[in-house]
């Protein structure tokens, strides 16, 4: 899906912008990049009728798509390379007044660099009028 990938570098550039702007370290920089590219790599575990459904998602389709944040959870524990961002991918939804999945997670619950990345998400969505639901 071209629109997907695009999606993945426009949040990665968005990331590593802001990243510098408010002076995150170097590692917290990389973390935030390898966050913005890998943040869905749970959806490669949903079906592809699910993500490409062009209408609303029913209870059914969006209980399937909110576990992409613990899918990605577990492959990026079990991949040592990424296990660094493992809970940033989890939490990568959770807003800061606990409104949103996978745990309604408030405030500084919520791990610095998943609300920063959570910020860049909801911007690109809106401006590049994602189909999420």
């Amino acid at each position: 899906m071209a629109s997907t990938e695009e999606h993945f570098h426009r949040v990665k550039e968005l990331s590593i912008r802001l990243a510098h702007h408010i002076g995150l370290s170097n590692s917290e920089v990389e973390k935030l990049g390898l966050l913005a590219m890998l943040h869905d790599i749970g959806k490669a575990a949903i079906p592809d009728d699910v993500l490409e459904k062009p209408g609303s998602l029913n209870s059914e389709e969006w209980s399937l798509m909110k576990q992409h944040c613990e899918i990605g959870y577990r492959i990026a524990v079990a991949t040592p390379e990424i296990a660094p961002i493992a809970n940033f991918i989890l939490y990568h939804h959770e807003h800061w007044d606990g409104s949103v999945y996978p745990f309604g997670l408030k405030k500084d619950e919520i791990p610095k660099l998943s609300r920063i990345f959570s910020i860049i998400d909801a911007y690109d969505v809106m401006i590049y009028s994602r189909p999420y639901r």
